[in-house]
């Protein structure tokens, strides 16, 4: 009988071997924290993510609120300390812009030179909440009232449907009394179909648009040999189918700059060698340029204003009449423009170098229509 072989156990790969051998679903539970612990923390991150978004948005939105809010009260203030008490002044805009709206406003400054009222129907201002120097102005009937306090017949009225208006302002340079002053870094309006009466001007002068840029710019100390001093100010003005009482429609350009010794602040200043350097003024037709003008006024000492300069134009005669307040004359327009002396006192006392004789043989422009009428 042959003797019995010991039975080799038989290895076996099941559920339970491989449970005990790699730890089971047991021991990797303990050994990772187990499955119910995990579900528990993601289920907790879940609930929390949300808030922990939107948490920071809410209380960006809150602290935005907060500031527009010092900033709506801080444009209300300003704006109450310029207009009339009577006006009525509500903010709005939030959260992307600041914008102001003014009922029935009036605003009256008024300074050694010069008184200024502004009234209009309804005044809004846009503003970039952090940028207190810029704004954005839209007037519904503005109407505008000049007076120069200390100038004969210096006076003038604005009035139009509806202006809009771009505002800038900035520090200048530090003057004589130690600090330096805010001035207007760029003014520009463009009024809708305004009309315009001036002491200085014989007729009223209306437009389809009229556009006016201000720029201040003080200038302090000596800049050499000058008949004039520093431009303390510039001025232009852009204007489309303008007419001067029942004259034909032009397109005005004109550029100007006030000149004085120092900033200006008051007429006694500007009136000690101060000047309005007209640069350039254009009048100009379907047909094409009609009179350009350079010139200069200066006060006369005596309340009144002298003005004198040159007029190059293709209709010399035209402009004469416009000048000396003469009935209308018929003329053709010449070949090459002919330039004319002229100076007086503003208003109405303006005269025009008399014309040459060879007034009849110039060339004229057949072709083209006769010269249009300048009032």
């Amino acid at each position: 009988m042959r003797p019995s072989t010991p039975t080799r156990p038989v290895a076996r790969c099941g559920r339970e071997d491989r449970t005990n051998q790699y730890g089971g679903h047991e021991g990797r539970t303990h050994q990772y924290g187990g499955r119910e612990d995990r579900t528990n923390q993601v289920a907790g991150v879940k609930r929390l993510s949300p808030w922990m978004a939107v948490a920071p948005l809410l209380i960006g939105a809150l602290v935005w609120y907060w500031l527009w809010h010092g900033y709506a009260l801080s444009l209300k203030t300003e704006l109450g300390n310029w207009v009339a008490p009577a006006s009525s002044i509500s903010a709005s805009g939030f959260p992307y812009r600041l914008e102001a709206t003014i009922d029935n406003a009036t605003l009256d400054r008024e300074s050694d030179a010069l008184a200024m009222r502004l009234n209009a129907q309804t005044v809004v201002v846009d503003r970039v909440p952090w940028e207190n120097n810029r704004q954005v102005i839209a007037g519904v009937e503005p109407r505008l009232t000049l007076l120069a306090k200390h100038l004969q017949g210096a006076t003038l009225q604005l009035t139009a449907p509806f202006a809009r208006a771009s505002l800038r302002t900035q520090k200048g340079p530090v003057g004589k009394e130690g600090h330096a002053q805010s001035h207007i870094a760029r003014l520009s309006v463009v009024w809708t179909t305004p009309t315009l009466t001036s002491g200085l001007l014989a007729l009223p002068v209306t437009a389809a648009q009229l556009e006016t840029h201000l720029r201040e710019t003080p200038t302090f100390g000596n800049i050499g040999p000058s008949p004039s001093g520093p431009a303390q100010a510039e001025i232009e003005i852009s204007g489309q189918k303008v007419q001067f009482g029942r004259s034909a429609p032009f397109t005005l350009e004109l550029a100007a700059v006030i000149t004085a010794d120092g900033p200006l602040k008051s007429y006694g200043q500007w009136a000690a060698g101060g000047t309005i350097d007209i640069r350039q003024a254009t009048l100009s037709d379907s047909s094409g340029e009609v009179a350009r003008m350079q010139a200069t006024i200066v006060p006369d000492g005596l309340g009144g204003l002298h003005i004198a300069g040159t007029i190059d134009s293709v209709c010399p005669q035209s402009v004469r009449a416009a000048l000396g307040a003469q009935p209308a004359v018929s003329e053709r327009r010449l070949r090459q423009p002919v330039r004319m002396a002229f100076a007086g006192a503003l208003p109405g006392g303006v005269t025009a170098s008399p014309d040459d004789l060879s007034a009849t043989s110039r060339a004229v422009r057949g072709q083209l229509p006769p010269c249009p009428q300048f009032s």
